[in-house]
């Protein structure tokens, strides 16, 4: 015979018909507003937040300029140094 098991009472929410659930694409949006509205946003923090980008994020400029992280990356890279000057935001 399986064990008893007790189950805990499941709170509802009741909406009026003036209230709804936010969906994710309206959580989407307001997060985007948020971004747009701050005066130093930086295009990183804009990248990061448009809606198909969830699996980019923003790291540490150290983190970049350290040359053993970013060792064997300037043969791949075409262009290296300017890619670079442009992820850090800066001018060549």
């Amino acid at each position: 015979e399986p064990p008893a098991t007790a189950l805990a009472p499941v709170e509802t929410i009741a909406l009026d018909d003036s209230e709804s659930l936010s969906t994710s694409q309206e959580i989407e949006e307001e997060d985007e507003e948020d971004l747009e509205d701050d005066d130093e946003v930086s295009w990183i923090q804009w990248f990061c937040g448009l809606r198909g980008n969830e699996f980019f994020c923003e790291v540490d400029e150290e983190f970049i300029e350290d040359g053993f992280n970013l060792c064997g990356i300037r043969n791949q890279v075409t262009l290296y140094d300017a890619a670079l000057a442009m992820i850090l935001d800066r001018e060549l």
